[in-house]
């Protein structure tokens, strides 16, 4: 079968690009089920054409760049499996797919001379979401897997361009709305969620103007996922938030976070004030836990799987939650178990997002939406970031001391919106008050805890966080 494409009009002119840039150029094709090729044309002077037969793929690129030699290095699932030299007028080179291998990931470097080069890299496959993982390893030696596009497909008030930048070697994804040069607003969300919980606070963000940016962290959302906990930390997903901003080249940022997203947030606002123009929280904050200190003993035995295994709160919660408060008092017989929660999400072979989200909001989740907080885990080996989240508590120990005492330096906004039903002790008034009277810019502002609302206050007044956000820029 010979897959030819009329390249035209350009995705990228080469004269816009500069050497060792990164481009995100989309050439991509299925072995089985559906064919497909994208790719660019440089000015009519570059195009592809793929023919696929049996195990093995041929694909011909015609490259008429002057003085140019371009070596293709072709992969799948991460791995180079084979290169290919093709100077000035074209050629092929062969692509030998492995077994039981449906899919081909393509990555191309063209390299001129000395000086560097262009990454082609498949941006998108049409897999549907319930194909066999593939496992992928970065240069690092670190396994991990992608959740198939088919799984983001028809999400309920979530039409947006799911977009991803790679760091270290893994994909870091993110949606982001609005003018590239508006002022932003850095939306991080915690676990077990991803950037959907953000989906009734873009629009509003939006048309007031602003640049709505929500990341997913690693191993959640669209970001890629590596399956070993092990590779997971709270100091890893700092790092990941710092460098993603200065992909992004975010500036005179607008953060608003919540749950593990202001545990993270607030400790790169701390360490990187400079970089933030006001900060927004929701029921989040940032421990200071001494040198040494485990709050919890460790989960046992963690990638041992327990079928029976149950999490009280979410068995005695219903759908339509009922009030855990009276005033900032929290009433008898309600808590949240941090310690059991821990071992639930390492361990519990029933744990899946949806059913979190579901018992900590105050109104009930339609099915639908459930279905989209679920959608990025099509199988346990997507879980690994959502199930190890909670354990990275005891890894407070001795590194927020210095970003607190900066945040306590902190005077330009700080707003505090809180739900009014959040159980989990991060939702206390406790918690609040802790910010607003130690981070200068607190003072003064419209604090508030907001009705018919739980933990996942976004998705129970998701529009009057974004509007009071307006309000405070």
């Amino acid at each position: 079968m010979l897959l030819a494409v009329a390249l035209s009009p350009a995705l990228l002119q080469m004269d816009d690009c500069d050497r060792g840039d990164t481009y995100l150029l989309s050439l991509q094709f299925e072995v089985g089920g559906q064919d497909l090729i994208q790719g660019f044309n440089a000015n009519n002077r570059s195009g592809y054409a793929v023919t696929t037969t049996g195990s093995t793929a041929t694909l011909t690129v015609d490259t008429r760049m002057d003085d140019s030699t371009a070596t293709y290095q072709w992969k799948v699932g991460g791995t180079t499996i084979e290169a290919g030299l093709i100077g000035l007028g074209g050629g092929s080179v062969v692509l030998n797919i492995p077994p039981g291998q449906s899919t081909l990931f393509v990555g191309v470097r063209a390299v001129e001379g000395t000086a560097g080069g262009y990454w082609v890299d498949v941006d998108r496959t049409l897999e549907e979401c319930d194909s066999e993982p593939i496992i992928r390893t970065t240069d690092d030696g670190v396994e991990f897997v992608r959740t198939p596009r088919g799984c983001f497909e028809h999400l309920p008030g979530f039409a947006y361009e799911l977009k991803t930048v790679e760091i270290d070697g893994l994909r870091q994804g993110y949606v982001d709305e609005g003018p590239a040069n508006a002022p932003v607003v850095l939306l991080l969300h915690g676990q077990p969620t991803w950037a959907f919980l953000y989906r009734k606070m873009i629009p509003i963000l939006v048309d007031a103007g602003y640049r709505a940016v929500a990341m997913d962290h690693l191993g959640l959302g669209n970001s890629d996922k590596p399956i070993d906990i092990a590779d997971y930390s709270y100091l890893g997903h700092i790092d990941r938030l710092e460098k993603f901003i200065n992909a992004l080249g975010l500036h005179d940022i607008t953060l608003f976070a919540q749950d593990w997203g202001s545990v993270i947030g607030l400790h790169v606002a701390g360490e990187n004030p400079d970089w933030f123009a006001r900060i927004v929280i929701g029921d989040g904050t940032l421990p200071v836990v001494p040198e040494g200190v485990e709050p919890y003993p460790r989960v046992e035995n963690p990638d041992e799987i327990d079928p029976d295994l149950q999490f009280v709160f979410f068995q005695l919660t219903p759908p339509q939650q009922v009030p855990f408060y009276d005033g900032c008092a929290l009433l008898g017989g309600t808590g949240f178990d941090f310690g059991a929660w821990m071992e639930y999400s390492m361990k519990a072979e029933a744990f899946h997002p949806a059913e979190v989200v579901e018992a900590a909001t105050w109104f009930d989740i339609p099915n639908e939406d459930e279905a989209a907080y679920d959608a990025p885990f099509p199988s346990r080996i997507y879980m690994a970031g959502p199930r190890v989240f909670p354990s990275l508590v005891n890894e407070l120990g001795g590194v927020n001391q210095n970003a607190w005492a900066s945040l306590k330096q902190f005077e330009k906004p700080f707003l505090t919106i809180w739900a009014s039903n959040d159980p989990i002790s991060i939702g206390s008034c406790a918690t609040q008050d802790r910010l607003i009277n130690n981070i200068p810019g607190a003072e003064g502002l419209p604090h508030t805890r907001l009705p018919e609302a739980s933990h996942f206050l976004q998705d129970d007044q998701g529009a009057e966080i974004a509007r009071r956000i307006v309000e405070l820029m």
